[in-house]
């Protein structure tokens, strides 16, 4: 892939830009989680072993303060956009 530049910032892969921009580790695989669905909290959890609670509960509160995701009936689903 060739090297292409967003806001000012030379990226050399999409993969570096997707962690860049998803702002951690855990954000990419939790979202690859949701993706096909709602799922509880201990569901998401499991399988994405072996994550711990802290980071599960920062990607979440982030993914709801910026409306990617919406809180329903106690299940996490990401917003169709």
């Amino acid at each position: 892939m060739k090297s292409f530049l967003h806001e000012g910032r030379i990226y050399y892969s999409a993969v570096e830009f997707a962690m860049a921009h998803s702002g951690g580790r855990w954000k990419i695989p939790i979202w690859n989680a949701l993706r096909n669905g709602p799922a509880r909290y201990g569901d998401l959890k499991k399988s994405i072993l072996p994550i711990l609670d802290r980071y599960v509960k920062a990607a979440l509160r982030s993914k709801t303060s910026r409306s990617a995701a919406t809180k329903k009936r106690k299940k996490m689903e990401l917003q169709k956009h």
